[in-house]
């Protein structure tokens, strides 16, 4: 009743900024007194219209902005888009509507003729026409091939009317259904074709495939908007508010809010969520058709996010990705899987009479150096088994590489990043060995500049790089295991005090790295796992000066694996949808809890240059693991931590690529997010569900639009090394002058794999105001006084993107040094 009521005021005070000019004076009161004071109601009523007025703004094209950017009030550029815009052209009604009535699917697939349907609706829509929700279901229904008879006769039949995204979920559901009859029909003669994934852990089989014949169904295409999955019997069932919020959209033509439909009505359904994503063989689209139909002004191309495919074919999956000082990307998948389709030098084989795919020598490349500003990309040798092994950069640069499997199991690696035309290569290390074998294990660099290594497989303890201190156990590691031993590659973030903050399962304790003792324990965070093989992700939020010193930091842990999934191989167990935020230093902390928008699980949280938190990757459905998962989210997420709860998430442009078990996200120093990998099979296999992704992508927040490029700066003078405390300046150019601060901060270069990126961390710097100077060439140049952090505490040593951010849009980095 009270989400209810919510939407109501909502909806009625949106009405009432757009249709009428109701402006409290801005002018003083008179008290009796002789003094004045201001009209209270006239702040609070601007706040509301100029948040009003920016969301329908935020829809509008370029090319009609400047009609009504002069305009100062919602009902204003209502009323002038309105008077511009309304005119109908009745003869393109009629020829939109004749093609509506006339367009049939044919050999579209469902997705394909849905979207021609909302494509002509949305052109009635803008010639200020409008097509009644009954009509749009008889068009679709009319443009069905015979094959849907049955099912069209079930939908006129029903005793009540269905909603456009009931009716939306069914027809996705019924495609599925019938490509799988026909799938069973055609396979029925041969009975030794069956459903088959595997994931032996014992050391005599290895996770190693059966030989059996494997088939699997061609998936459906990836949804178009926001996708969720419910059974047949849940779509029954829409909620009020949804329902009046479509109503309201189609009537109107109004688009209420700019924010994702996540953000509002989409948390008011989870527990309806929760209730009907139950049963594995009806998986349909179900909570993104609200803005398909409903809401004009928004399309697919208007989602904040652009997506570049940077090469078709690098040769390996990255497993474990990581960007160099040199802008370099260290690829890395594993030994022990087969042939890649990148050839190493002649002469330089790999020889591992173990290798039980390649025992008589594998030629070919399980690691690569990829050039983004070139597009280039070369073979890196690596001798022993990386699978699942861990990895952090010391201050020096090298990549520091630890664990794995086999006979990678207790090694260590280093590679020294060179310049791009340089011939630098991996380095196996003989000696020393990790006092424990170490597979999916988590790596941390200290603020001393070493680098611990925690917990793995049958390891609950930690150790460190170099081997000076002591080995020590860590009992809270054992104690979070459970029957599907959701402790491994645990969640560890450096606070600014100098302790670890370490996650594992659905646990977190405050530990010291130099004592090795366990100072407090956290709440359990509510809801499942969300440690490997069930893992959601997590990411320590940008540090600044706020409240007083970089001392208070706040985790983040979002998504994971409905416990059972991994244990039961339920492929289709929805993942989770809940977001935990905590602030680890308070007196009594506790998780503060939220949903986004899909449930997610294998999703990487990459820290933006602007302190904003995207989250990619992942499926909805399943656990990690080989062949362990489905239904791929295609939908980054957009986590704005200064935002309100539930106004944090913001859904946007989808990709095209399903990048679920073993995918990666790392930030490059342009600003641009490199997705890579996806192998959720034992082998590389390809033309099979999910197959083996060799693709490498680019994915380009809204900050980097070109209608943003005016305010994009660029960093003329920054220092390559820098000490702790040190001040320094920092110069840039803009072309319009600045408004206000402009931020210089410093991101880390992590470690990512397996849904987390290790040593990740953004520290915003003391600064001081843009102080301009001269201007040429239709620029403004800008010193800006900068204050290293106080120690390695808050910024350990090493390699960092300084970025200089203006109004939130980020310059291209700079790498600086910090040094002890």
């Amino acid at each position: 009743m009270e989400t209810s009521t919510t939407s109501q005021l909502e909806d009625q005070q949106a009405q009432e900024m757009t249709e009428t000019n109701n402006i409290p004076s801005s002018l003083k009161f008179l008290q009796s007194d002789g003094s004045t004071v201001p009209n209270p109601a006239y702040p609070k009523w601007l706040l509301i219209d100029q948040n009003f007025a920016a969301a329908i703004c935020s829809t509008i094209s370029a090319s009609v902005l400047p009609y009504i950017l002069n305009l100062d009030s919602t009902f204003s550029i209502w009323n002038s888009l309105e008077t511009r815009f309304q005119s109908t052209n009745c003869y393109k009604v009629i020829q939109l509507k004749n093609e509506l009535h006339n367009l049939s699917m044919k050999t579209s697939s469902m997705t394909q003729y849905l979207t021609a349907i909302k494509s002509l609706v949305d052109q009635i829509f803008a010639v200020g026409s409008t097509v009644d929700t009954e009509d749009i279901i008889l068009y679709i229904l009319n443009g069905l091939p015979p094959s849907y008879q049955s099912f069209k006769t079930s939908i006129r039949t029903m005793l009540t009317p269905i909603s456009l995204d009931n009716l939306y979920s069914l027809l996705l559901s019924e495609e599925i259904n019938l490509a799988m009859d026909s799938s069973r029909l055609s396979t029925a003669a041969n009975s030794s074709m069956a459903l088959y994934s595997s994931r032996g852990r014992g050391r005599g089989n290895r996770g190693r495939p059966s030989p059996n014949t494997s088939l699997l169904l061609t998936p459906p295409p990836p949804p178009l908007l926001s996708a969720k999955f419910a059974s047949r019997k849940g779509t029954q069932h829409m909620t009020a508010d949804i329902e009046q919020i479509l109503n309201i959209c189609l009537r109107s033509n109004l688009l209420l809010l700019l924010l994702p439909p996540s953000d509002k009505f989409l948390a008011r359904t989870s527990s309806n969520r929760q209730n009907t994503m139950k049963q594995r063989n009806f998986q349909f689209v179900f909570f993104h058709f609200p803005i398909l139909f409903s809401l004009p002004l928004l399309s697919l191309a208007q989602l904040p996010g652009t997506w570049e495919l940077l090469l078709e074919n690098v040769g390996i999956a990255s497993m474990h990705t990581a960007v160099t000082h040199f802008g370099t990307v260290v690829l890395l998948d594993r030994t022990d899987i087969g042939p890649s389709e990148l050839h190493l030098p002649a002469g330089h084989c790999r020889y591992d009479p173990y290798d039980r795919a390649l025992p008589h020598g594998d030629c070919t490349a399980h690691s690569a150096l990829f050039d983004p500003s070139t597009l280039s990309f070369r073979p890196l040798s690596i001798l022993t088994d990386t699978w699942c092994s861990s990895g952090q950069f010391l201050p020096d640069g090298t990549l520091l590489q630890t664990g794995g499997d086999l006979d990678g199991l207790r090694r260590f690696r280093t590679f020294s990043p060179c310049a791009p035309n340089l011939p630098c290569d991996w380095r196996e290390l003989h000696a020393p060995l990790l006092a424990v074998g170490r597979w999916y294990a988590t790596n941390q660099i200290l603020p001393d500049g070493s680098i611990i290594i925690v917990g793995g497989r049958a390891a609950p303890s930690v150790e460190f790089y170099p081997p000076s201190r002591p080995y020590h156990l860590f009992p809270f590691l054992a104690a979070a295991e459970d029957s599907q031993m959701d402790n491994l590659y645990p969640f560890v973030h450096l606070l600014p005090d100098g302790h670890l903050f370490v996650f594992a399962n659905s646990r977190a304790v405050l530990y010291d790295a130099d004592t090795g003792a366990v100072i407090r324990e956290y709440p359990p965070i509510p809801g499942g796992p969300r440690s490997y093989p069930s893992a959601g992700s997590s990411a320590m939020l940008a540090l600044d000066l706020a409240g007083g010193g970089y001392l208070h930091p706040e985790i983040v842990v979002c998504g994971g694996a409905r416990f059972g999934a991994f244990l039961h191989r339920d492929a289709d167990a929805q993942a989770d949808t809940s977001c935990g935020r905590i602030s680890p230093s308070d007196a009594d902390p506790v998780w503060a809890m939220e949903d986004m928008p899909f449930p997610r699980i294998m999703g990487d949280m990459v820290m933006l240059p602007t302190g904003d938190v995207l989250i990619i990757n992942g499926a909805m459905a399943g656990s990690q693991g080989f062949e362990m998962a489905t239904q791929p989210c295609f939908y980054p997420l957009l986590y704005r931590p200064d935002q309100p709860s539930g106004l944090r998430f913001m859904t946007l442009t989808p990709t095209t690529i399903a990048r679920m078990y073993h995918s990666t996200a790392n930030l490059l120093p342009d600003g641009r997010v490199l997705v890579a990998g996806s192998n959720p099979h034992y082998f590389y296999r390809f033309n099979v569900e999910f197959s083996t992704e060799l693709r490498l992508e680019a994915f380009s927040p809204e900050y980097l639009s070109p209608d943003r490029s005016n305010l994009r700066p660029l960093i003329v003078v920054a220092p390559e090394k820098v000490g702790y405390g040190e001040t320094f300046n920092v110069e840039v150019s803009v072309e319009l002058p600045v408004v206000g601060i402009i931020e210089v901060n410093l991101a880390s270069a992590p470690f990512s794999t397996h849904s987390f990126s290790q040593g990740q961390r953004l520290v915003k710097l003391e600064v001081s105001a843009a102080a301009e100077q001269s201007g040429e060439d239709g620029r403004h140049f800008y010193r800006i006084r900068c204050t290293a952090p106080p120690d390695g505490r808050v910024a350990p040593p090493g390699y960092y993107m300084a970025f200089a951010v203006n109004q939130g849009v980020p310059s291209v980095a700079k790498w600086v040094q910090l040094v002890l």
